[in-house]
């Protein structure tokens, strides 16, 4: 029962507060499916870390998609949305989706790009302008400082270019040897740790003989120790853990794991100086550290795009194995990690977006889960779509061994159209699902609904080399003889008459309404040419109406006959009086004309 709810839960699945986003959104789940399709394709998928990467286009494809698409205040929250998804994903490719293992160049970049304030906070232009030489810039350090912890050992060494040919350094000539060997080393990378560490213990070991001159040397300390790695300076230079650990790692991969470095320098995982406009730290602290199921609890709250495709591509890594326990009412159900996620977001597709056959399709990834995930879905599909709609939905059940099901949709379908009083399309249903025997019942309620409100429905486009029922049958017969009734055409109605008064298969309550209908041939016998035998099997059948049938019996007649269809008698004492009365009226209305017939035929 519990897995049977937690279906149920899954097929409500819907995202909060979409309506501003419904088109856009649409174009990334679309593109994304085709990816997913690639990558479980059975005939040459793309690899996990091809599929990863083309998530990544795929996002960023959708941050541009937005911006120009919506208005400022929407733009706002759906971008910083997607640029979230965007940090998450483009770490994740890089930690656990990567050709190349511990790519701490692809990191630094990856926190550069997302941290791309960090770049621009200092005017680059005016420390190189500066009248007075670069080193004279307040900031020069500052700006060198931050080029070092962002690994742009680019800029770094086209600051120290730019500065040395300075006259400033006739006034700095202390420090000038230290900036020229730190611009030698610069030229070239990786570093040479060896001159670094020299340059390092000559400059400790240097006299400063004035306050300036030591605030260069004391800053320029500071550059070298990061270059050299140094944890505890680095630290010191960063807002967050998360930058000093990369930018450690950049200089001496020595450093290790993020989970020993975090242990060596616990109060550093408290700073928290991260943008609203980025993921929170918590989440990129368990992507970088490896912790792959706290991350994924971490991105519950974002859109399930993301841990629908992340959790399927760290299964098929087999990054992942566990099942999570989900509360479902007063139990829980276990279910593995990825389904759980892909499901939840293909009923959203499914839900809110129309995606109807990508929905299913991630469904079908996920085992017998998915299967009756899809099944359920289908069970609770509004029917009221087009033909063509419907069609393709029975084709993909058909396709996916799910015929039983396509079957269930077409009659749920036929049943409405019988409820509709559109037997045409109940009759297709029926015939395309092959549910043959429920083809004659609508006949059965076209004969009642004719009793009912008068109206024929015109069977004429129908062929009988489909239809050989009873009521079929009957009703065709019953539809001639009005027609040639209304036309006059009392010989060829005389024949339709014989062929519903001569069958044994014609039910009483149905044959009074035939023989109340065929009362018009039988009082004008010349132009019917019926003749004695045909009065005499009449007689039979009604004979057979006087002794056996019961006045419920006459109710479809009473219906037939009754000009006011509204004006029925709603308590059942009162009904069966009147159907009483209508079995008395057809016995003694019909039986005196066929004693005139007889008695006309006799002479």
């Amino acid at each position: 029962m519990s897995q049977q709810q937690y279906i149920k839960d899954v097929c409500c699945s819907s995202l909060p507060n979409t309506s501003e986003y419904h088109k856009i959104r649409a174009a990334l789940y679309r593109q994304s499916y085709l990816i997913f399709q690639k990558l479980h394709q059975k005939s040459t998928p793309i690899t996990v870390n091809q599929a990863a990467k083309e998530y990544d286009d795929t996002l960023n494809e959708q941050i541009e998609l937005v911006e120009q698409y919506y208005h400022e205040l929407a733009l706002n929250k759906e971008r910083q949305e997607y640029l979230k998804l965007s940090a998450i994903w483009q770490l994740c490719k890089i930690v656990y989706f990567s050709d190349q293992k511990d790519d701490i160049e692809a990191l630094i970049k990856w926190y550069n790009r997302i941290n791309s304030s960090l770049y621009y906070e200092y005017d680059r232009q005016a420390i190189f302008n500066h009248p007075d030489g670069p080193l004279e810039h307040p900031s020069f350090w500052p700006f060198a400082i931050r080029m070092t912890l962002l690994g742009r050992i680019d800029q770094l060494s086209a600051l120290l270019k730019h500065t040395l040919p300075d006259v400033s350094f006739s006034r700095n000539s202390d420090i000038l040897p230290y900036i020229i060997a730190l611009n030698d080393i610069t030229i070239d990378f990786p570093l040479n740790k060896e001159k670094l560490s020299a340059i390092m213990a000559n400059l400790q070991a240097s006299k400063r003989f004035s306050p300036k001159i030591d605030y260069h040397a004391q800053q320029l300390l500071a550059v070298l120790a990061i270059l050299s790695g140094d944890e505890m300076i680095t630290l010191e230079h960063t807002q967050d853990d998360i930058h000093a650990y990369i930018c450690c790692r950049f200089y001496q991969s020595a450093v290790g794991s993020f989970t020993d470095f975090t242990a060596r320098h616990p109060s550093s995982s408290n700073q928290n100086s991260f943008s609203s406009l980025l993921p929170p730290q918590n989440v990129l602290r368990s992507i970088i550290a490896g912790d792959i199921y706290q991350a994924i609890e971490e991105c519950v709250h974002y859109d399930w795009w993301l841990l629908a495709h992340l959790t399927d591509l760290l299964s098929m890594n087999q990054m992942i194995d566990r099942d999570i326990n989900i509360p479902v009412r007063q139990d829980t159900v276990s279910v593995p990690v990825k389904s759980h996620f892909i499901l939840y977001y293909a009923s959203t597709l499914k839900n809110q977006f129309g995606l109807w056959k990508q929905a299913y399709s991630y469904m079908f990834e996920c085992g017998e889960l998915g299967r009756q995930a899809v099944i359920e879905h289908m069970s609770n599909m509004d029917l009221n779509v087009d033909d063509n709609a419907l069609t393709e939905v029975v084709d993909f059940c058909n396709h996916h061994s799910l015929e039983s099901t396509g079957v269930e949709l077409y009659k749920r379908k036929a049943a409405m159209c019988m409820e509709a009083k559109d037997y045409k399309k109940a009759l297709y249903y029926y015939r395309t699902s092959k549910q043959h025997q429920y083809i004659d019942t609508v006949f059965y309620e076209m004969i009642w609904h004719l009793a009912m409100t008068g109206e024929w429905s015109d069977i004429s486009s129908l062929s009988p080399e489909r239809y050989d029922g009873i009521y079929y049958t009957i009703y065709k017969h019953l539809h001639n003889l009005h027609n040639h009734i209304e036309r006059s055409e009392l010989k060829e109605a005389a024949h339709e008459f014989r062929a519903l008064v001569e069958s044994d298969s014609v039910p009483n309550h149905i044959m009074a309404i035939v023989i109340w209908e065929g009362l018009a041939l039988v009082r004008d016998l010349d132009a019917s040419q019926l003749t004695a035998a045909d009065i005499l099997r009449i007689k039979s059948q009604w004979q057979k109406l006087n002794k056996l049938s019961p006045a419920q019996d006459f109710k479809l007649l009473y219906f037939y006959n009754n000009q006011d269809k509204l004006n029925v008698p709603e308590r059942n004492g009162d009904l069966e009086n009147v159907l009483k009365y209508q079995k008395q009226d057809f016995l003694d209305t019909t039986g005196v004309w066929f004693s005139r017939a007889l008695e006309k035929t006799d002479s």
